[in-house]
């Protein structure tokens, strides 16, 4: 196991497999806390050899990422899967446009076709 050599998909499984032992580790130390803080983050990364800071940009991303997106919902049902995604912002009608041409094309449906 010393010498094998890793491809960057295992060795992503094994970090995040490590983390969430971590984690658990830590909840059963700490009681019912869920999760890690940015500072156990980043000592597992300067652990792991990863620059801490990089940490703290891809939480910076991560939340940027998500102060996008409002709400998330699913629904299945016999004859349809309906699927929204609420947003912050307004886009244009070309947006619009181009999202309702993309899921016609998908979905083999045309303008007529909407309800």
């Amino acid at each position: 196991m010393a010498n094998r050599i890793y491809s960057e998909e295992e060795v992503s499984r094994l970090i995040r497999r490590a983390v969430e032992l971590e984690a658990e580790r830590s909840i059963a130390k700490e009681g019912n806390r869920t999760g890690l803080t940015i500072g156990d983050l980043e000592q597992i990364a300067a652990e792991a050899g990863i620059d801490p800071e990089l940490i703290k940009q891809a939480a910076t991303e991560l939340n940027k990422s998500a102060t996008g997106i409002k709400k998330e919902t699913a629904k299945v049902r016999r004859e349809e899967i309906v699927c929204e995604q609420w947003l912050h912002f307004m886009p244009d009608n070309r947006v619009l446009d181009d999202m309702i041409t993309e899921l016609n094309h998908k979905y083999g449906t045309s303008d007529k076709d909407i309800t």
